[in-house]
């Protein structure tokens, strides 16, 4: 993983950014390795919160928001459904679907 890190980066820390967005939403889980890779003049810019916070907005707006543990909360995943499971402690439904 810190190659392909480290391949990617490279240009850029090559280049003397002064900021580093991370503008995905998975790239908040790379985090760590990136700030071993990145100097430490380079400030980086995690959009996780942000983008948590507008899902909230718009789960909230459309009344979809599972807001106790009575709710009904389907969830959707592409990958292993035991991971999201488990992170949910088994107390919803969690379904793979092909997007």
């Amino acid at each position: 993983m810190t190659s392909l890190l480290t391949k990617y980066l490279k240009p850029m820390i090559n280049n003397n950014i002064d900021y580093l967005v991370l503008g995905c939403s998975h790239y908040p889980f790379l985090i760590n390795q990136i700030k071993k890779i990145t100097p430490n003049n380079v400030t980086i810019i995690d959009s996780g919160k942000a983008v948590a916070k507008q899902v909230q907005n718009i789960l909230i707006e459309n009344s979809n928001l599972c807001e106790n543990e009575h709710d009904f909360c389907l969830f959707l995943t592409n990958k292993k459904t035991e991971i999201i499971k488990s992170i949910l402690n088994n107390k919803h439904i969690v379904l793979k679907h092909k997007f």
